[in-house]
């Protein structure tokens, strides 16, 4: 896209501009650098880094950003107002992200704001000669949490709805003496949330449009399916994740599985996602997608771990219903085959070492056994009186019925592998 006003570039998952238009080009100069990071001063550069996060994890959403751009190789930049998107393939792989940025100087010179309110998401507040509230849009109502009957008709600058001073009240002094508009960042004092923000003259009174740098979402409240006594009873790494792809629950082991998958610790709230393209992660969320259809899964999976070796889990994906039969999210469970493997030949040895102990006795015992039995064969019963053959004749089918017991017990303990 070619255009005297607009920037267009697209990158990679690491930040770096894959292509771009002339007119960026022209900006930063030819022999730029390809990483992103370094085409932005250092507070942009950090603003960067975060907002290239949240993309990846959150790809259906569009992201916003003002950064400053380094000028070539000048010590000047100029303030772009960027919108960042990602790009996938028919099969929902991800291609890359493009960023469509404005200048705002461009806007300064006389561009009507109202026809960019659309394009940049924008949000506007209405305001008289006097600085008074008049009105606002639907996307203010949601950022401010504003009450018409509360702060309608009183003066923006005596209201704590933003970080008025002195930011703003310098913006208006500015305005009033050269009529062009003022860009300002505004934070929530409550929160510290920052809007990025441009002021605009019109003849009814001021426009003041604003967009936060972090969207503000309307809080849902997470349903857990499990409390968590039920959840840490789950043996493996268990994750409770809902259509959006936000964990719900999960426990600790799963927690620390996140670390290895995906470098840092998964928490609620966040996204079952990972940047990594191989094939094992594309088939770990294809089957969770599959899941949310009511479909069961189980099949191995295998990455390479930090420590480059190779891991290897068993996972089960589960679709979990509601009361009304409704599929609620999924229950993703993860066993690690290797720890399993351990607990096999740690049994196998327990097993071994409990099969040689039974086996001893009938050692111990079969040898004295032995000896007693070739004794009795010596003794001649004829020399014997009466009484004393009568109690022969009972031990020595005792002593080969002793020996077949422990004959007997032996072989069935060599029979256990």
């Amino acid at each position: 896209m070619e255009s005297e006003h607009f920037f267009l570039i697209l990158l990679d998952v690491e930040g770096n501009v894959i292509n771009s238009n002339r007119v960026f080009s022209k900006l930063v100069g030819k022999e730029s650098e390809l990483d992103f990071h370094k085409m932005i001063d250092d507070d942009s550069s950090r603003n960067f880094s975060e907002l290239l996060e949240k993309t990846l994890n959150s790809p259906k959403e569009v992201q916003h950003a003002l950064f400053n751009i380094r000028i070539g190789k000048s010590d000047s930049n100029l303030p772009v107002w960027w919108e960042f998107s990602v790009i996938t393939n028919s099969d929902g792989d991800l291609m890359g992200i493009i960023g469509v940025g404005v200048g705002i100087q461009f806007l300064e010179q006389g561009m009507p704001w109202e026809n960019l309110v659309d394009v940049l998401q924008f949000g506007r507040i209405k305001l008289s000669s006097t600085k008074t509230l008049v009105g606002w849009d639907e996307k203010v109502t949601n950022w401010l949490e504003l009450s018409s009957s509360e702060w309608k008709g009183s003066s923006i600058l005596e209201q704590n709805v933003l970080t008025a001073f002195p930011e703003l009240d310098l913006a208006f002094k500015q305005i009033s003496e050269n009529g062009r508009p003022v860009c300002l960042v505004l934070r929530r004092p409550d929160s510290n949330h920052e809007f990025a923000s441009l002021l605009t003259k019109v003849p009814e009174g001021f426009h003041l449009f604003i967009l936060p740098r972090e969207k503000k979402k309307i809080a849902k409240e997470l349903l857990k399916p499990f409390t968590n006594f039920q959840l840490e009873s789950l043996q493996g790494s268990v994750w409770i994740v809902n259509s959006d792809f936000k964990i719900l629950q999960l426990n600790q082991e799963a927690k620390r599985l996140g670390i290895l998958w995906k470098g840092r610790e998964l928490n609620e709230g966040s996204k079952f996602h990972f940047q990594q393209q191989s094939e094992s992660f594309s088939k770990l969320i294809s089957n969770c997608k599959s899941a949310f259809s009511g479909n069961s899964i189980d099949f191995e999976f295998q990455t390479k771990l930090p420590d480059q070796e190779i891991g290897m889990w068993r996972v089960g994906i589960r679709p979990v219903y509601d009361t009304n039969g409704v599929t609620q999210g999924i229950l993703i469970q993860a066993f690690d085959l290797y720890v399993l493997n351990q607990r096999l030949i740690n049994l196998q040895a327990e097993n071994q070492n409990l099969k040689e102990l039974a086996l001893r006795p009938s050692h111990i015992l079969r040898s004295p056994l032995s000896s007693m039995l070739g004794l009795l064969d010596l003794i001649d019963q004829k020399q014997l009186d009466s009484e004393n053959q009568k109690y022969f004749s009972y031990l020595k089918p005792l002593a080969r019925e002793l020996d077949n017991v422990i004959r007997s017990n032996a072989k069935k303990m060599s029979a256990f592998d």
